[in-house]
This record gives C-alpha cells, structure tokens and sequence, in this order.
C-alpha cells in the first residue's frame, strides 16, 4: 500500500519519515557512493522541506519498501538547482511540472524493475501518476543514470529529454520529462499488473488527499508565495 505524506500530514508519519529517510542513506551513500552529506544515519537534503510530498510504499506491518520524492519545478529542486546545465535551456518552470528524486526500492536496487509485476516499484509509478492527475500535473521531470533510460523507452513511457547526458562524478546523468495522462497511467497499471483505481492508505486524522486543503492547493492557487 501507499502512504502519501506531506507538509500537512507528516508528524502523523515520524516512524515511516525515519525508515525512509534510513533507507536513502542505505541506497544511495553506502550502496550508490553519492558524495552526499549526511550524519551517517539519515540522508535529508535542502530539498527535504514543506515543499516535498512523499510517495511511500509499505507492507502490512508498515515496513517502508520504497519511496520516491514529488517537489514543484517553481520551487528549488535537483534538476533547477544542483544540475541546470542538464537542460539546453531554462529548466521547466510552471505550476503543471513538478520533478521527482530520490527513487528507490529496498530490493534488487541494480536490476531492470520496469517490466516486473505486482513490486514495489510499480505501485510507487502508478501512485505517482494517480497523485499527479489528481494535482492536474502533466509534466514529471527527472535527472537519473542514463542506463535507466532504455527500461523506460521499452516500458513506452512517454519521455521527452530536456539536454544531453552529462557525466557527473563518473555517473552519467540525463534530465527528461515525462508526459502524464490517463491513457500512461491504465498503461502503467497493466504492465505492472495492478487494478486499483487508488493505492492510497490513511492514518487515523490523516486528510483524505480529495480535500484541497493542502500545501499544494495553496501553491497553486498563488495563496502562498
């Protein structure tokens, strides 16, 4: 199942916050070897604030089994921040974008997950989508590992690049965009071999994300600069 957790909603998730937040420094310091800056338990960024919405997969007993990051492309983030060259012109910039980071799962981090089935990874893709057409988001943007980008091509996820690859710290990175819609999304929940029509799981007193009450309803309706 799926948590999704916000600025609103995210005291009632410190055990899940922590399990992620673990894992990340598990993934990508001790297995990936970012040069990131961490107090050798947790990895958190700048970009870990308000303004971020977590898609979290768990298991029955809560156990964290992978999550990914949501931030707003009019707010700093990765690819406008830390890899702007990335892109041939401005970075994507407008209410309807937002980026994604900080994807994982806690198994079979190296290996090809776009066409498995009934994983981690293809409920964390299809919430993704789901969330962002209930956001009115038509764009996701990403930088990763260009070896990720074949397994996404085959999987015809509808990615349009934003520049050419780079090579960083002897990874080599490329920034994309992808395209969301209805028709991605039923493809997505086919490949992955899931039927539900909403992935999300509440704590108790946790708003329902229907209710546009939340950090991204202020955003976008410019409430809150």
């Amino acid at each position: 199942m799926i948590y999704l957790i916000d600025s609103n909603n995210k005291h009632l998730y410190d055990d899940i916050l922590d399990q992620m937040f673990r894992q990340r420094h598990k993934v990508f310091v001790e297995l990936f070897g970012w040069p990131l800056i961490t107090d050798g338990i947790w990895e958190i960024d700048q970009f870990d604030n308000d303004s971020a919405v977590y898609i979290v997969c768990v298991d029955d007993n809560d156990i964290v089994l992978g999550a990914k990051r949501l931030i707003p492309s009019i707010k700093p983030n990765v690819l406008n921040t830390i890899f702007p060259k990335l892109c041939e012109g401005p970075p994507p910039s407008s209410d309807d974008t937002w980026e994604v980071s900080r994807f994982y799962v806690t198994e079979n981090y190296e290996k090809d997950q776009y066409d498995a089935k009934g994983t981690a990874t293809g409920e964390l893709m299809v919430a993704m989508f789901q969330y962002a057409l209930k956001m009115d988001i038509a764009k996701i943007t990403c930088v990763t590992n260009i070896n990720i980008v074949p397994g996404m091509l085959k999987a015809n996820y509808e990615l349009t690049p934003l520049g050419l690859p780079s090579v960083v710290h002897n990874d080599c990175l490329f920034a994309y965009a992808i395209s969301v819609n209805e028709a991605i999304l039923e493809h997505i929940k086919e490949l992955k071999g899931i039927d539900s029509n909403n992935l999300y799981r509440e704590r108790l007193f946790n708003f329902p994300i229907e209710r546009k009450n939340s950090i991204h309803a202020v955003l976008k309706q410019g409430e809150l600069q």
